[in-house]
Order: structure tokens, then C-alpha cells, then sequence
């Protein structure tokens, strides 16, 4: 939403003052797969919610091997550089399944030296709701992987936040799948959501409120980094 959390304040004082929606593009609330990963949570098909955990890893790209200026990786605009463009929105979706996150810390490394900003950034969460998360995020790996799994009492649910596949539920009695195919354009749904809210039908899954506290759980993990 901002380069911090503070800038988001401003800019949600702003439209409030004039009375108007701020909408944020973490369009991913308005796809039908997530949305299905939420309505599994909130049916319980799990059970309570124990734990949450995000693994995304990826090798360095043919950019970052050249060394190319690339404003992603230079740590005075972005210090923990790609975490701060791609984890916000694997973030943002954890807080929309599971609620507010109210306690969080994190490390970050250099771990390859091709650049300034940090590669490698791990952090542990607490949400509201007593709900235990972990995550890392290292772009120095040697392969992709993309893996969010959600572990409930009585069941699990994995899924990958940005590859397509299937998000999957498994339980002693349960073993159902849902596409996380992407529309065309992929915003369609979001902007639905934004003339439904406009019309006074339904809240849009992703206002400014939402989308401040997805940079305030990045401003925390990166406290001390």
C-alpha cells in the first residue's frame, strides 16, 4: 500500500476526510480459489486453527546474477528487497483468513551479496484469535517453492499463494480440491467487488484498514533487520 506503515495512516486519514473508499489492489481476496480457502476456515472443515506456515523460495534471477539496478534490491528504497514487493500479499491473505495479526518479529540476511538489500527474511507471528504462524522467504534457493499450509485440529489446508494449481483439504474423512486458476485480466473480480461496494451490496474484501495493517506486520517484522 506504501513504502510504511505511517504513510498508510496518511493516506487512510485522507480519503476519510473526504468520505470516500480507499481500495487496495491485494486482489487476491477477490478470487474465487481463496475465497473458498476462507469459507473452508470459516465452516471449521478443519477444525480450530492451530498453526500457519508460509515457505517461498527461489533462485536468483538472471537480473540479479548481472547485478542490473533494479529498485527491488537496493536496500535504501526497499531494505529487505523482493520480501517487501511479494510476501505482502501472502501477509495480507494469512490476515484475511485467519484475522489480525497482534505480535510479530523476524530476522533478514544478505546470504549471496549480489545486492544491498536483504535475501533471505524469516519471522514468527501471533494473531489475535491465539493462532501460532512461521514463514521465510529466500531468494538465494536453488529451486521455487511456493507452500502455505494451514494446520487445524482435526485437518490441514495447502496451497501455493502466486502458481496456479489446486488448493487441497485433507482430513480424516475429507480429501477435497479447488482450482486456483486466475481470470483474465486478473483484477476482474477485484474491480467487481469495488462497483459492488460502490452500489452499497456487499463490503470489498480489501480496503484501506485491511491493507495498513499488512504494512504494519511487515514494519514489525523488519523492526530489527
Amino acid at each position: 500500500m506504501a513504502l510504511n506503515f505511517n504513510q498508510c495512516i496518511g493516506m487512510q486519514q485522507a480519503f476519510a476526510l473526504q468520505q470516500l473508499p480507499l481500495f487496495v489492489a491485494y486482489y487476491r481476496r477477490s478470487l474465487p480459489g481463496f475465497k473458498q480457502i476462507k469459507h473452508w476456515l470459516d465452516a471449521a472443515e478443519i477444525g480450530q486453527v492451530r498453526h500457519i506456515h508460509w515457505q517461498y523460495t527461489r533462485p536468483p534471477s538472471t537480473i540479479d546474477l548481472a547485478q542490473t539496478r533494479n529498485w527491488r534490491t537496493q536496500k535504501e528504497i526497499a531494505k529487505a528487497g523482493y520480501f517487501e514487493d511479494i510476501a505482502s500479499h501472502g501477509l495480507d491473505l494469512m490476515s484475511y483468513f485467519l484475522g489480525p495479526v497482534k505480535q510479530a518479529q523476524g530476522v533478514a540476511s544478505n546470504q549471496q551479496g549480489l545486492y544491498s538489500a536483504y535475501d533471505a527474511v524469516a519471522a514468527s507471528l501471533l494473531f489475535e484469535s491465539g493462532v501460532t504462524g512461521t514463514g521465510f522467504w529466500n531468494f538465494a534457493a536453488d529451486r521455487l517453492v511456493d507452500k502455505v499450509q494451514i494446520m487445524g485440529e482435526s485437518g490441514q489446508i495447502s496451497f501455493s499463494v502466486f502458481e496456479d494449481g489446486l488448493a487441497l483439504l485433507e482430513s480424516k474423512d475429507k480429501y477435497i480440491t479447488y482450482p486456483l486458476d486466475k481470470p483474465s485480466p486478473v483484477q476482474a473480480d477485484f474491480v467487481s467487488d469495488i462497483a459492488f461496494h460502490l452500489a452499497g451490496k456487499s463490503l470489498h474484501p480489501s480496503l484501506a484498514e485491511s491493507a495498513a495493517h499488512t504494512n504494519w506486520l511487515m514494519d514489525t517484522i523488519l523492526k530489527d533487520a
